[in-house]
């Protein structure tokens, strides 16, 4: 990996945690054998992420990994079957804060599910 696209990928991770309202050693303390030394320079972008150390991060702050990999505005452009209002309901939902889009999620799954059973 360059170390431009290094230090783009840490400064999504940095927004990611930001948004998440998360502290470094918060995130350290849910992910097994990342110290804040390490997260520290993922961030900075002088140090890789390997896919499943991103992948435990992206599960945390609750972003699909693809948005840590995306041009800014990238968005929700990897999912070529949505339709233009699907898609801005998905994008808009990125804008909220975890703990909202989390409940957001919860709420949709749950009307899925009864929906399924009708």
């Amino acid at each position: 990996m360059k170390s431009g696209e290094r230090g783009r990928l840490g400064q999504r991770l940095k927004q990611a945690r930001s948004e998440a309202d998360l502290t470094q050693q918060h995130v350290c303390d849910q992910i097994d054998g990342l110290t804040q030394a390490v997260l520290s320079k993922m961030e900075a972008g002088s140090r890789g992420v390997d896919a499943l150390e991103l992948k435990a991060l992206a599960g945390l702050y609750g972003k699909p990994v693809g948005w840590f990999t995306e041009e800014a505005g990238g968005g929700v452009s990897s999912l070529p079957y949505l339709s233009d209002s699907e898609e801005n309901i998905v994008r808009a939902a990125t804008l909220l804060d975890a703990r909202t889009r989390k409940l957001l999620f919860r709420q949709l799954e749950a009307l899925i599910n009864v929906m399924r059973l009708s």
